[in-house]
């Protein structure tokens, strides 16, 4: 997964967005993001550490690790005239 380490507020917002949106697929999700969710924080500074480096690895790795969301594949044809 070719994401680069948000940088600024804007981009923080954006990655959380995205891992957010498949919250309910990545098992203790709230705990992972919390280091980068305090940097949104109001008047919080952003600085990224370590502990926000490894949150936004593994929530990169959660996100393309098995099992990974797709369409059905259908087999079935339709025989509705």
């Amino acid at each position: 997964m070719n994401v680069k380490r948000p940088h600024d507020l804007h981009t923080v917002r954006a990655f959380l967005g995205l891992t957010s949106y498949f919250r309910r697929y990545i098992p203790g999700y709230a705990g992972i993001s919390a280091p980068i969710e305090r940097l949104k924080l109001k008047g919080a500074a952003l600085v990224w550490t370590d502990d926000c480096e490894a949150a936004f690895m593994q929530l990169k790795r959660k996100l393309i690790e098995p099992p990974i969301l797709v369409y059905p594949i259908s087999l079935s044809a339709s025989s509705c005239t």
